[in-house]
């Protein structure tokens, strides 16, 4: 480790040393910061995929994979899966023709999987590794999750529903109760 680095840890002692050594590896001229690009270059790396994942008390929680996922989303009362092929490549999630999820299905961004959150969620979840801004849609609060079976399912799950929530509430009143209405007679 170089003597800068080392006073630079010295100085901000809170700071994450392997992003200050990618800093100084010669990896880009831009001043220091958690941008994107360092968070998303040691997600991409490739990882085994974990077969079950414990929480602080030692209890076994559910993997989310992109099947799961996909049945999940087609649960909602008037949810519509639709595929768009080329030049968009999505699989998209809508209730009402209001879209509440999708997937991208082509590489290099094969099955990152993006929806709304509120702006106070959409600022705790793009500090959190492996979310990051959809493209084109993040100014809207929109995010993306890149490795899905990484993510927490419960908390995955939980954003989903209120994502469902908001598009179906930005319906008509009349359209919201056209859905209600098929859905209990399903």
């Amino acid at each position: 480790m170089s003597s800068k680095t080392a006073t630079m840890i010295e100085r901000w002692p809170t700071l994450d040393v392997e992003l200050i050594r990618w800093h100084h590896s010669g990896n880009g001229s831009r001043p220091f910061s958690r941008s994107a690009d360092a968070r998303t270059s040691r997600l991409n790396a490739a990882e085994p995929v974990p077969t079950a994942k414990r929480d602080g008390c030692g209890a076994k929680l559910s993997v989310m994979n992109v099947t799961k996922l996909k049945q999940h989303c087609r649960k909602f009362a008037g949810a519509v899966e639709t595929l768009h092929g080329h030049p968009s490549n999505i699989l998209v999630y809508s209730v009402g023709g209001k879209t509440f999820a999708y997937f991208k299905t082509s590489e290099p961004e094969r099955w990152r999987f993006s929806f709304r959150v509120t702006p106070s969620r959409f600022l705790e979840l793009t500090d959190m590794p492996g979310v990051k801004p959809a493209r084109y849609m993040g100014r809207f609060h929109w995010v993306t999750i890149v490795q899905v079976h990484k993510f927490p399912s419960h908390y995955l799950v939980e954003l989903i529903e209120e994502s469902y929530r908001r598009a179906l509430g930005s319906l008509s009143k009349a359209k919201q109760l056209s859905i209600a209405a098929r859905n209990s007679q399903a």
